[in-house]
């Protein structure tokens, strides 16, 4: 599995961006390294305090680790490792 030198939990085999997610972080000219490194720091961003504290439990309890950030255009960008640690998927938050 795919663990970022940062990260305290892995990321997956695949980590994967939609090509909303990708045309928003162009719109505001940003990276998705920022938020992939954001992600990996277990910085949530902004999501519910119930996501982060299933964040905080996720690795004993299996759960899905989901984080969601704002982009300079406003564009929320939704960035989810899945429950069975495969993969992790970069969207837009709210799409699928």
């Amino acid at each position: 599995m795919m663990k970022s030198s940062r990260s305290t939990f892995p990321f997956g085999q695949r980590v994967t961006i939609t090509p909303a997610a990708h045309d928003a972080l162009l719109q505001a000219g940003e990276s998705v390294e920022r938020y992939i490194d954001r992600f990996a720091q277990c910085d949530w961003g902004e999501v519910s305090a119930g996501q982060r504290a299933s964040n905080g439990a996720a690795e004993s309890t299996g759960a899905p680790v989901v984080g969601v950030y704002a982009t300079s255009t406003e564009a929320s960008i939704q960035i989810e490792t899945l429950a069975d640690r495969s993969r992790t998927v970069i969207r837009l938050a709210g799409k699928i």
